[in-house]
């Protein structure tokens, strides 16, 4: 694999994908000051950005899904080291990902003000047909984009978490919140993305995910969209969670979700569920477990 490098962020690529590889390292550059100052860092950490078409997938260092192509996930390393590990969709399209959104994507679920917004943002003729729509979001240059401007920041979330003390164990012993950690990622692409001024990322995102939470159902027997349901399903409820914790609460509230998660997890291994809504509580100055209870989270564990 080809290399591109600069400062702390390395890309590491497959081949003819320079172009792809500039954008990764420039969201990354982008972003890497905003995480920092959300998580009020105290040392820096080394990014390794890896873009592997099929044939490289499996030689991707600490690859947790060798043998599933194009599922992104990010991982840690020794050193303050961490890798975000993408599929090469410009040279090989993946199923991993479309097989699970397709399904989720019914226009009939958009408002006329949405589908007039997913048009534009898009690029695409505001008469353009819904077959026509569908037919772009499955598209190559699609996928590609949505790697590069949210998939990438979603995973980068990832990294800084694990590395300033909100662990990914919940997939060891369960007793971690799971919601909670692919929660803050899938909000922190809301606020990486506007605070670097690209509405249009942020405003694709929120809609994206909201329309998938619209149109999904379960299909795995739970009760709760935040008990991980269908895989796109569960993270749309995760955006519409948090989009209508800022309706209520003002565009502040996610920081400040984080500050308290952090100072809680101070020499901790996990937080229950019951203990992360007190935190949401606590960060916005009300009882929020009604609301908990009703929408999201009817089973207490």
């Amino acid at each position: 694999m080809k290399t591109l490098l600069l400062g702390l962020i390395t890309i590491h690529y497959s081949g003819d994908s320079q172009e792809v590889a500039r954008r990764l390292l420039t969201v990354t550059r982008k972003s890497y000051p905003v995480f920092k100052k959300l998580f009020a860092a105290d040392h820096d950490l080394s990014l390794d950005i890896y873009w592997a078409d099929r044939k490289d997938w499996p030689n991707v260092p600490l690859c947790r899904h060798r043998q599933n192509y194009g599922m992104p996930h990010m991982t840690q390393g020794a050193n303050h080291s961490h890798a975000v590990i993408l599929p090469a969709a410009n040279l090989d399209m993946p199923e991993a990902l479309s097989s699970i959104v397709k399904p989720l994507l019914d226009p009939r679920q958009l408002t006329a003000a949405e589908a007039r917004n997913l048009r534009r943002w898009l690029g695409l003729k505001s008469n353009l047909s819904d077959e026509g729509l569908l037919k772009y979001l499955s598209s190559q240059k699609f996928y590609v984009d949505y790697l590069v401007e949210i998939v990438l920041v979603h995973e980068v979330m990832h990294d800084f978490c694990f590395e300033f003390g909100i662990p990914e164990n919940y997939g060891r012993d369960g007793r971690q919140a799971w919601w909670l950690f692919e929660g803050l990622a899938q909000w922190s692409v809301l606020w990486v993305q506007r605070s670097l001024g690209n509405d249009k990322w942020a405003g694709l995102h929120e809609l994206l995910y909201r329309w998938m939470y619209r149109t999904g159902k379960d299909d795995k027997g739970n009760v709760s969209p935040i008990e991980y349901a269908n895989y796109a399903w569960f993270h749309g409820a995760l955006v519409e969670m948090f989009c209508e914790l800022e309706e209520c609460q003002g565009k502040k509230y996610g920081p400040e979700v984080l500050r308290h998660v952090l100072q809680s997890m101070r020499g901790r291994e996990y937080l229950t569920d019951g203990e992360v809504v007190t935190l949401f509580s606590r960060a916005a100055g009300e009882d929020l477990s009604p609301w908990f209870r009703e929408r999201w989270l009817p089973v207490s564990r």
